[in-house]
């Protein structure tokens, strides 16, 4: 495990509130349903200033709002955090759909952002696009929010998903994005479809429509025998861990600090029985609550009841995730940071490479 004078990158969730729907998002089912696992908080500006100290700020270069459930500017604390990194050398990230707030606090934003940042904008297309994925967003609103920020000195990214239903436009949002000053446009495809869909719902379970993936990604929909497949043999995987390897944490609205997003995600995500990742959601569960046992309990993981530099170099912090990584007893570490072998199966390497 990494120690703290090695820390380089922090993710922080401090919200898990959003007001988007999007139907493949952790925080609802298929777009409708409520996620019943959710807790929701956020982070206020003391526990920001006591979680991230001057002595944190000095020895890492990467400064991520990122979450797993939230959008960081849903947080209304989230400005006056911003100004305590104004004047420092941190780099600073923040990821959000950008469909709230109004177009002075944008502008405000970009005045009080440290000089090294980059705020990405979540926009899946055009106006008759955006929305099929992004429910619960407002493209036109995004768009003046963006220009706002760019206008005022900000740096921003345009960073699209590609579907089958906005494919034909990447090459107009590209264009788009230079007209309006963005300073990078970032595609991808997503690697969340199960069976080759997404159904996506509205609050009563009625289907609304149905999303598809880009029609030649490379990337291939999830099946059910390679997952079954994967559930069988997923400790023949070495795991090759990115927190290690990058030197980072994750540390959720609830101020618990995690290695990362994905093990951060495990105790409020939410499958239904008859989803084809129940059984290793319900594997999951069992293998975190284990670990969290064996560091001490929640408590030890709480950066407002101990320090990062306590938490990442307590014996037993440490212990317990080597331990789960040498034994490859996460489920979710394969998933996300498992390499294929001889003894992998082609079905297994599908899994592990979407």
């Amino acid at each position: 495990m990494i120690r703290f004078n090695e820390l380089k990158t922090i993710y922080l969730e401090i919200t898990n509130r959003c007001q988007a729907s999007c139907p493949m998002c952790s925080r609802n089912y298929c777009g409708g349903l409520p996620n019943p696992n959710l807790i929701l908080n956020d982070w206020s500006l003391d526990d920001f200033q006591k979680i991230i100290t001057p002595e944190v700020l000095q020895q890492n270069d990467v400064l991520s709002f990122i979450g797993n459930f939230g959008d960081c500017i849903i947080n209304n604390n989230f400005l006056n955090m911003c100004k305590e990194l104004t004047y420092t050398n941190i780099q600073l990230h923040i990821h959000t759909n950008g469909s709230a707030k109004t177009t002075d606090w944008w502008t405000e934003l970009a005045k009080v952002v440290p000089k090294d940042h980059n705020v990405i904008f979540a926009i899946d297309g055009l106006a008759d696009t955006h929305t099929i994925y992004r429910t619960g967003t407002d493209y036109n609103k995004i768009i003046q929010n963006a220009t706002a920020f760019i206008n005022a000195g900000g740096t921003a990214e345009w960073a699209m998903i590609r579907f089958q239903h906005n494919e034909h436009q990447v090459e107009t949002a590209k264009e788009l994005s230079k007209k309006l000053g963005f300073k990078n446009f970032s595609l991808k495809d997503s690697n969340r479809f199960k069976n080759g869909n997404q159904k996506v719902v509205d609050k009563s379970n009625n289907l609304l429509y149905t999303i598809y993936p880009y029609g030649s990604t490379e990337i291939k929909s999830l099946q059910e025998k390679e997952i079954n497949n994967f559930y069988n043999t997923y400790k023949d995987l070495e795991i090759d861990c990115d927190t290690n390897k990058y030197n980072q944490i994750y540390i959720d609205c609830h101020k618990d600090l995690y290695p990362c997003c994905f093990t951060a995600a495990i105790p409020y995500d939410y499958f239904k029985k008859e989803d084809i990742l129940y059984n290793g959601y319900l594997r999951a569960k069992q293998e975190h609550n284990a670990i969290i046992k064996l560091i001490g309990g929640r408590a030890k993981i709480n950066t407002l009841n101990r320090t990062i530099k306590t938490i990442i170099q307590d014996p037993k912090w440490i212990s317990a995730w080597h331990q789960s990584w040498h034994n490859k007893d996460m489920i979710v570490c394969a998933k996300f940071c498992g390499k294929c072998n001889t003894t992998t199966s082609s079905a297994m390497e599908q899994y592990i490479n979407v």
